[in-house]
């Protein structure tokens, strides 16, 4: 069944936290005609699903790639960044899923080039896993539910790494350097789930040794962050659903050392929560939080107030538009961090901070069709950090290429099709 019009109005939650459905709006099953006219879209735009919305379910037999996660790093060895794209593919196969390459040629990038990936790559990665200073190639087949590495042999060529099986469907996935012990661990979440996993880098012994931890009810996106700022690193996720309320929260597990954390701890905010990043919002040398969320629209705030604990209310951005990625970087050089936001149809959201902490309101920068995930660094080399954009629709990458003072006029459009290499 196809849900096209399911606002978050009509979900009931019982007392066991279990969610019910009393108005299921426009309603297809898989296998019905399609009544309107061809290129036509009936619904509420903002609670319609992804394909219906775009037009796309089951009206083609070509399902177009759906560019959705995004890593960025120096993937062959010329200290300039490269892009890193999870691609969704088709399902006869026609455009087969696929992790998408874009070598930096210092200032602009080259056509995509693609690794076979999987089915359904969810999350990705890239950073160095094997010690040899080159960035790996990580990422979770959510159909597959594995998750599979590969290693950089040097100058963008890549060979089989590892994979590693999972008893259930993969969600987000992060790398970071949990005990101490120099090397990367994993930490991933499972869909439908209350928990994380972290798998232990063994070095030579490889990845056998796990440990489960309680997060809040569904957790959905995962990071590894110091938060308390005692060199070791926590883990935090946002969470889809909590048994109380529609309202989303944040959960934050700090490390004691010796491969414990603490319970979590968790922070209400004003939406559906979805994507975040981490940094000194307003001057304290403490990293806060920036939340995206849906329902209603806008970016959370929670400032850290010391040592790991969060503010027990969120400030909150309405932004006008579903935000679901934000990303943190001091866009104008005027030494404060600001933000960007995606998630809207065909533009991403740029909030200027005023110093205190608190943010203009969003300057709109055109992207493709459904931006999905912002991400941030210095693409060509000028010193201001420019900004990379998965359009879901439009089967692209937009960069947008930062004049130095917080203006992004240039831009750079990337086809996240290309010719599959090994």
């Amino acid at each position: 069944m196809l849900y096209r019009d399911l606002k978050l109005a009509n979900l009931l939650i019982d007392g066991r936290g279990g969610v019910w459905v009393s108005d299921f709006g426009l309603a297809k099953a898989k296998d019905d005609d399609d009544l309107t006219q061809s290129g036509e879209v009936v619904g509420t735009l903002r609670y319609m699903a992804l394909f219906a919305a775009l037009g796309a379910w089951l009206a083609s037999p070509r399902r177009p790639l759906l560019p959705n996660d995004l890593a960025i790093a120096d993937l062959n060895g010329d200290a300039k960044p490269d892009l890193a794209i999870a691609n969704t593919g088709d399902q006869q196969d026609l455009s087969p899923d696929s992790i998408a390459l874009f070598f930096n040629r210092g200032g602009s990038f080259g056509r995509a080039r693609k690794l076979p990936a999987g089915d359904l790559p969810f999350s990705l990665a890239a950073l160095d896993l094997n010690g040899d200073r080159a960035a790996d190639l990580l990422w979770a087949n959510q159909r597959w539910r594995d998750l599979v590495c590969l290693y950089n042999g040097g100058s963008g060529r890549f060979a089989a790494g590892f994979e590693i099986p999972f008893e259930d469907y993969p969600g987000r996935i992060a790398a970071g350097d949990l005990d101490g012990d120099g090397r990367p661990d994993l930490a991933h979440i499972t869909l439908r789930s209350n928990s994380l996993t972290i798998l232990w880098n063994g070095g030579g012994t490889g990845w056998g040794v796990k440990t489960v931890l309680e997060t809040g009810p569904g957790p959905n996106f995962i990071n590894i962050i110091d938060v308390d700022g005692d060199g070791k690193n926590d883990l935090v996720t946002t969470n889809a659903i909590s048994p109380q309320s529609i309202v989303k929260d944040v959960s934050v597990l700090r490390s004691q050392g010796s491969r414990r954390f603490e319970p979590a701890v968790h922070y209400k905010i004003g939406g559906s929560a979805r994507d975040f990043a981490a940094g000194d919002l307003d001057g304290d040398r403490h990293l806060d939080l920036a939340v995206a969320h849906e329902s209603p629209p806008g970016i959370s705030i929670l400032k850290n107030r010391g040592e790991g604990a969060y503010a027990g209310e969120a400030a909150e951005i309405s932004t006008g538009f579903d935000v679901s990625s934000v990303a943190i970087g001091d866009f104008d050089r005027d030494g404060q961090l600001d933000l960007a936001g995606a998630g809207d149809l065909s533009f991403v959201g740029l909030l200027l901070n005023l110093g205190d902490g608190t943010f203009e309101k969003p300057i709109s920068l055109g992207s493709g069709f459904a931006p999905l995930f912002v991400r941030t660094d210095d693409l060509d080399g000028d010193g201001s950090l420019d900004l990379a954009v998965t359009n879901v629709r439009s089967d692209s990458v937009t960069i947008f290429y930062n004049d130095g003072k917080g203006g992004f006029a240039r831009t750079e459009t990337l086809a996240a099709g290309g010719r599959l290499f090994w």
